[in-house]
């Protein structure tokens, strides 16, 4: 062999591999607007906030996001140092597999992306169900639901083919609205009560955290740490941020401290208007009239129809950000042979994951199709029975990240002994048992008593086979490629890809 004309090779093949990456562009603002877009702020106070004062603790529900934040912010320390060694697409399983190994990450990886797709689905469901909803409100027309899922796939799916600065400017337009309107909702809020009736003891003494009970409490802590899925997000965006080692940081920690914020005062904001006696038989008799009978009851007629308008463009706009998370998840593990390599393909202009995005539209749209065809309800079958997987699976990768937090810098030797330690052990424990509660009450999380529904969290135990299983797999037969994802001390990591491959691979 001419190790001369192979290193040659090797070296100009470094270049071509950075043309293959995507491209960087994004700071620090952009990188939490797509976030803080994808998590959609008025979606979740229209959804999961209404189900978590009806199902959880009532009156307590912004003490349950007073302490997510805190476990999210001591997550957010590890995740800010491991993102300052790691910056690349991949996120967690990047994470996982630098701290517990390769088949851990595998396995990770494919919990983390059966997950996203679930919820995907799940909300092609329900932007079609709000969209026919208002769409026959204002106009009598009576489409089927899934004509409205089958435009927002084609805006996706133009979208996810652009380069991300177009992506990122609809979602920021979209995310300026809904904050304006919850800015508007605080502002009325006030206006009509005055600030005497934000009571501190109705909302985080430990008497109303508590109350409902400990099933009440779990409820609520469930949809609290629900509401920040997506933070991993930050990170799938390394390649592309133009400062990776500080943005990705920098923008979890603002992307926490902003949706905790947003929650908690949003949900105080709703107590005080409806009465903290009352708001969980309200939110019981109607969750998903609640935030549009008090966005109408404070700002009038006109601003209750803008409020569901608002809710399906932040539907759309929390697709589209999670569509572009699954495709750089795709690439990712396409480029490391966990997924066909054809799928890390880039758009040759725009430098973004074109066959990914292309996968992740089929995908949807044929569950959709199915779901349509047996006639099933839009909302409380298939947004139901997918979107609690997503509590499940984000959980479960949470703690496996924040496990993987511990081990890798303990083994490094690393010196911030609080950042890389203490704080993810805290975020550690916390997640376990929240994930414990979720696995033992997922029928309070679903709503429904449905069996097939109930057990569908049973379906991450093939995905983490599987991601462990394609990683044993590469170790047994192809060893070269195996050792070529995530090295230890690579100096660059083309450079060690090119070398664990094949220059001509």
């Amino acid at each position: 062999m001419n190790t001369e004309r192979t290193a040659r090779e090797c070296a100009g093949s470094v270049p071509e591999a950075k043309a293959d990456r995507l491209r960087g562009q994004l700071g620090t603002p952009t990188i939490m607007c797509l976030v803080l877009a994808m998590l959609a702020p008025i979606t979740g106070v229209a959804g999961p906030l209404a189900l978590g004062f009806a199902l959880g603790n009532g009156a307590g529900l912004p003490g349950a996001f007073l302490i997510a934040t805190a476990v999210m912010l001591c997550f957010g320390a590890g995740y800010a140092a491991m993102s300052s060694r790691v910056s690349e697409t991949g996120a967690f399983y990047a994470y996982i597999t630098k701290g517990l190994g390769r088949p851990a990450g595998g396995a990770g990886a494919f919990v983390a992306l059966l997950s996203y797709n679930a919820g995907f689905c799940g909300m092609c469901g329900a932007i079609g169900y709000f969209s026919w909803a208002l769409v026959h409100r204002l106009s009598g027309f009576d489409a089927p639901w899934w004509v409205y899922t089958a435009a927002a796939l084609g805006i996706i799916a133009f979208l996810g083919r652009r380069h991300v600065d177009i992506g990122a400017r609809v979602l920021v337009g979209l995310l300026v609205l809904q904050i304006a309107l919850l800015l508007a909702f605080v502002v009325a809020t006030v206006a009509h009560h005055g600030f005497a009736a934000f009571s501190w003891r109705a909302s985080f003494s430990p008497a109303a955290i508590s109350s409902g009970g400990w099933n009440g409490f779990s409820i609520a802590m469930m949809f609290a740490f629900f509401l920040f899925g997506g933070i991993e997000m930050a990170a799938v965006y390394a390649e592309e941020a133009r400062d990776p080692q500080k943005a990705i940081g920098r923008a979890t920690y603002a992307s926490v401290l902003a949706i905790g914020g947003i929650y908690l005062v949003a949900s105080w904001c709703v107590i005080v208007s409806v009465g903290a006696g009352r708001v969980q038989q309200r939110a019981l008799e109607s969750p998903g009239e609640l935030a549009f009978d008090v966005f109408g009851q404070l700002m009038g007629p006109t601003v209750q129809v803008l409020a569901a308008v608002l809710v399906i463009a932040g539907l759309l706009a929390s697709m589209v950000g999670i569509h572009l998370g699954i495709s750089r998840y795709v690439v990712a593990l396409a480029r490391d042979r966990l997924l066909p390599r054809g799928l890390a393909s880039l758009h040759p202009r725009h430098k973004v994951p074109q066959r990914a995005s292309a996968a992740a539209i089929a995908v949807a749209a044929a569950i959709t199709a199915a779901f349509g065809a047996v006639g099933g309800d839009p909302l409380r079958t298939f947004f139901a029975s997918l979107s609690g997987l997503i509590i499940i699976g984000t959980l479960a990768t949470w703690v496996a990240t924040s496990l993987a937090f511990i081990v890798y810098f303990r083994r490094t030797a690393d010196p911030r002994w609080w950042q890389t330690f203490v704080l993810p052990v805290v975020a550690l424990v916390s997640m376990s048992a929240c994930l414990y509660l979720a696995l033992t009450r997922y029928h309070l999380v679903t709503g429904v008593e449905t069996a097939w529904i109930n057990e569908l969290p049973w379906v991450l135990v093939p995905a983490i086979v599987l991601g462990a299983g394609v990683m044993l797999y590469l170790r047994a037969r192809h060893p070269d490629v195996y050792a070529g994802i995530w090295p230890e001390k690579p100096p660059l990591r083309e450079e060690a890809r090119c070398a664990a491959i094949g220059c001509n691979a």
